[in-house]
């Protein structure tokens, strides 16, 4: 069934399972999750993930005047649109060598290993290495 017909309890129970990209993309694709998940994700949440990102290696937005108040305000500065827009299409997991193989080092994969960072899996359903 499509996501809207489920019931409210089960929308609040899916957003708990989420991570931060991924509550912000739900909150901001329809008004009604905008407005269930108002409270969500906090200040902290948005932190987090640019810290998580840059710890890894991935694009984080470089400007200093980022607002951390809102999602709206977050999502207003050009650098996080394009960061979540390359997210959504798993760019950073084909692109971003460094950072897979930062991880793939951590994890003890071989080289040349198509990490998945949007998912966070050992294998890109997106990303196709020629060998």
């Amino acid at each position: 069934p499509p996501l809207l017909s489920l019931p409210p309890e089960l929308h609040s129970m899916i957003a708990q399972e989420l991570r931060y990209p991924d509550l912000l993309s739900l909150k901001l694709c329809h008004p009604y999750f905008g407005l269930l998940l108002e409270d969500q994700p906090t200040i902290c949440d948005r932190i987090q993930w640019l810290m998580s990102r840059a710890r890894v290696g991935l694009p984080v937005p470089q400007s200093t005047k980022l607002s951390f108040l809102s999602d709206v305000a977050f999502v207003a500065k050009p650098e996080v649109k394009a960061i979540l827009r390359q997210r959504l299409r798993h760019r950073e997991c084909i692109e971003c060598a460094q950072a897979r193989n930062s991880i793939g080092r951590m994890l003890g994969m071989r080289k040349g290993r198509m990490l998945c960072f949007v998912v966070e899996g050992d294998c890109c359903p997106q990303a196709q290495i020629p060998e």
